[in-house]
């Protein structure tokens, strides 16, 4: 013990010590450090304890953007179990749209918060996430020859999940809303026959719904432990992912087949398959990396798409179906919509176009208007801090590497500011410009004042993001599949009211709120009754 005596045997420590301490005083104070927290409980290690409590979300939501995000101030929301989300202000949303991947990273976030890569089983899909470039290029290009298959496939679900009974019966319409939007995208998705077989649909709805709730499992446990600890949480994922490959697998390889063999022998030309798997097929063969080759990899890139498509088209369509049967009476929204779809399938020849469709200007604003106050979470522009070494924002706030961000959207689409009275659904907020844009441009004759409205009219889209509207995100991590989302969505509106009639509901479903993220009445009912003569085709 007598080396604990000599001085020359306590220096080492004493050196770390040291160390220890000039670099705790000389360390750059980060976000975590400076920034205010919100929704912290009264009492004792409330940090601790908010990442386990209940707090009243709309409140807190509306307060942090009151007092931080619209005054130029960033501020901490804490997050179950996990780090708490670093929310920048509200003049940042251009900073942060324009940071590449390498500074911040989308997918890194997904990974850290819902544990994807284990979800949809193989880290590959998000670390070279090809499929998506997919969408973007061949997906968004033939969104006009997918309107005939999209409003076939439509018809037949909705009569098949909504029923044929012209006597009024209740649907849940989350539910009925899911396997059809399930059934529908994956006709273009993967063609005719598998769309319509029941255990390959009910395996890529499963497995959507399994991806979610293994990713809320898993989020607590640290990364280094979750292939040890959640391998058992992920039963569902593979068992549904194995039930749908059984159908897709052996399309795949005959596919593929078909492919090699029309490379080696030009005179053997089959019919190409107009769908997003075989775009994905021939994506993976033109690959340098063979294992994009892979039968099962692909099939995986398929299930994690179709997870995507499943879970925000029924999500988005759910809300936008409540709010038209619980507004007003006096406001004849049903009654409108219907003229309009009527009126301009019959201008159209009776057939809809992308042309048709951009003239439903009520209900692209009906769709919009419901997107804004439905959007599915209360913040925007997700990232993870990706940057070596973190990254000093514009206003000078050190994010650490590692660390989550995100703006504001809950101020911007759902406080007043940006939109009068914004806490109220105004079915036609949009339309009424855009149709007065309509009639000036037939006033003036395409002069410069038309030119200006076309602009301003394209502003007002679904479709089209914006610092007042963050749904589909903002700059190049927009979401890649809102095209053809939104023209899903108007299509499966458009035969629902004109096939359909629908019972008034005196009292919207209410959503509610998990952490900052939304969720639509996953049990409420609507009451229908099928059309004896749909609207469009009666004889005025």
């Amino acid at each position: 013990m007598d080396f604990l005596i000599n001085p020359l045997a306590l220096l080492p420590l004493f050196v770390l010590l040291l160390y220890s301490v000039y670099g705790h005083v000389t360390r750059k104070p980060t976000a975590f450090d400076t920034l205010p927290w919100v929704g912290l409980p009264a009492g004792p290690l409330a940090k601790l304890r908010a990442r386990f409590s209940i707090m009243d979300y709309r409140s807190v939501f509306a307060s942090s953007w009151k007092q931080y995000s619209s005054n130029g101030q960033a501020f901490l929301f804490p997050t179950f179990l996990g780090q708490p989300l670093i929310v920048l202000p509200a003049t940042s949303m251009q900073w942060v749209a324009d940071q590449p991947e390498s500074n911040m990273s989308v997918h890194g976030l997904l990974k850290d918060t819902m544990a994807l890569d284990r979800g949809i089983l193989d880290e590959a899909i998000l670390r070279s996430p090809i499929h998506e470039m997919v969408i973007r290029t061949e997906l968004t290009r033939t969104l006009g020859t997918t309107l005939e298959p999209v409003q076939d496939e439509l018809l037949q679900s909705l009569d098949f999940f909504w029923g044929t009974k012209t006597e009024w019966h209740d649907i849940c319409l989350w539910e009925t809303l899911t396997k059809i939007v399930a059934r529908t995208s994956n006709r273009i998705f993967v063609g005719e026959a598998l769309c319509r077989n029941v255990e390959f649909i009910d395996a890529t709805v499963g497995f959507a719904v399994a991806v979610v709730v293994a990713g809320t499992l898993l989020r607590p446990i640290p990364e280094s432990l979750r292939d040890v600890f959640g391998w058992p949480l992920l039963v569902a994922n593979r068992k549904y992912f194995n039930t749908a490959a059984k159908h897709l697998i052996p399309l795949i390889d005959q596919r593929k087949a078909n492919i090699l063999k029309e490379e080696r022998d030009e005179t053997s030309k089959l019919e190409e398959p107009f769908d997003l798997l075989q775009w994905n097929i021939r994506n993976g063969l033109k690959s340098t990396d063979r294992r994009e080759w892979s039968s099962t990899l692909i099939a995986k890139r398929y299930m994690a798409t179709s997870f995507a498509a499943i879970h925000t088209t029924s999500t988005m369509s759910t809300n936008i179906l409540f709010d038209i049967a619980s507004s007003p009476a006096e406001l004849d929204v049903v009654d409108s919509l219907r003229e309009e779809a009527s009126r301009v399938y019959n201008e159209s020849g009776r057939v809809w176009t992308k042309g048709s469709l951009a003239k439903l200007v009520r209900l692209d604003s009906v769709v919009r208007e419901s997107m804004r106050l439905g959007a599915l979470g209360a913040f925007g522009l997700a990232r993870k801090v990706t940057a070596r070494g973190g990254l000093v924002t514009e206003n000078g706030i050190n994010l650490p590497e590692g660390s989550h961000i995100a703006v504001h959207s809950y101020g911007p689409q759902m406080l007043d500011g940006h939109y009068e009275n914004a806490a109220t659904w105004d079915p036609f907020r949009f339309s009424r410009a855009r149709e007065t844009l309509t009639s000036d441009a037939v006033t003036h004759g395409g002069s410069e004042k038309d030119t200006a409205g076309i602009l301003k009219d394209r502003q007002m889209t679904a479709v089209t993001t914006g610092p007042a509207f963050l749904t589909f995100g903002l700059g190049r991590h927009s979401c890649p599949g809102r095209f053809f989302a939104v023209q899903e969505i108007k299509l499966l509106l458009v035969q629902a009211i004109l096939n359909f009639d629908i019972q008034r509901l005196e009292k919207r479903p209410e959503n509610s709120w998990s952490g900052n993220a939304q969720i639509p009445p996953t049990k409420a009912k609507l009451t229908v009754r099928k059309l004896e003569v749909p609207l469009a085709e009666r004889k005025s």
